[in-house]
């Protein structure tokens, strides 16, 4: 049975939660948009679907209440980072991507670096999602106010990234990813080194780890490792955390936590013998005092 789809987040909805990001990231240069959507796809990946209003007072030591201080501010960015979030879960639905594991779901936000533009990174959706994605929405969820002033703003536009200190696609994300992980180690409970799929388990992790790291003798080894040798480039290194991060989700699923079983005691009836052992029948013993 598909899942039932969600409202598709529209070319205005991340303009508009690119608005609320920027505001961010005066506090914050680490807040974009693309860290944003790493910290909730991993919450969407996890052992469990952390809820907006639990997981928001935490990320960024805090940041969004203290950039977003009025509730009048606050309510529209919480709706567009609630939208975007509930599309990551549908779009990291266990049942569809056990219906087709060689189908790419997650769509996920990115800067990619224009080369024709080269002052500017500018956000842009990955893979095509699956066949049957969301239908759209007639309308988007207002853009917040404009960004209040910081002593930490980030960069003016003469001080912009260039293609030569432009981290990679994918490294916030990364980031962003891992951050979640570390906000809510208790629920990413590792595996014991001799389970069965522990090295799966710390595979998939790497696989999207390994999009943080941009150089180094680490990095290819890692690489090297995962994947037999051989050197992928960027898109492809994206193309692997991103199929890792639904298997991560089935990963989840397949070690979900068991509800305790209650146990039931046999009914003793009146005429037995009493189980206390006192070889009086229940109705004279211990049942008298029920």
């Amino acid at each position: 049975m598909a899942p039932t789809p969600v409202p598709e987040t529209q070319d205005s909805d991340v303009e508009a939660l690119e608005a609320v990001c920027e505001r961010m990231v005066g506090f914050d240069p680490m807040a974009n948009l693309e860290w944003l959507d790493g910290y909730m796809a991993a919450l969407a990946a996890g052992p469990r679907r952390v809820p907006v209003e639990e997981w928001l007072p935490v990320f960024a030591d805090g940041l969004f209440a203290r950039v977003f201080a009025d509730e009048a501010d606050a309510a529209p960015a919480r709706r567009l980072i609630a939208k975007r979030y509930a599309e990551l879960c549908w779009q990291l639905d266990a049942e569809a991507i056990l219906d087709a594991p060689d189908e790419l779901r997650i769509d996920p936000l990115m800067y990619k670096f224009d080369a024709d533009t080269p002052e500017d990174a500018t956000p842009a959706e990955g893979d095509a999602p699956a066949e049957g994605a969301a239908p759209a929405q007639d309308e988007a969820v207002a853009v917040p106010a404009e960004p209040v002033p910081s002593q930490e703003a980030a960069p003016a536009e003469d001080e912009a990234l260039t293609p030569a200190d432009w981290p990679g696609d994918g490294v916030y994300w990364a980031l962003g990813f891992g951050d979640a992980i570390a906000d809510f180690a208790d629920d990413w409970e590792e595996p014991d080194e001799d389970a069965e799929d522990a090295q799966l388990f710390h595979d998939l992790l790497e696989s999207i780890a390994l999009l943080a790291e941009t150089e180094g003798e680490a990095r290819q080894e890692t690489m090297h490792r995962l994947y037999d040798g051989v050197d992928l480039d960027r898109d492809e290194l994206i193309h692997e955390a991103l199929f890792a991060t639904q298997e991560l989700r089935m990963y989840w699923l397949n070690h979900a936590a068991k509800p305790a079983q209650r146990r039931i005691e046999p009914k003793v009836g009146r005429n037995d013998p009493c189980p206390c052992g006192s070889g009086k029948k229940y109705k004279k013993c211990h049942g008298a005092e029920a």
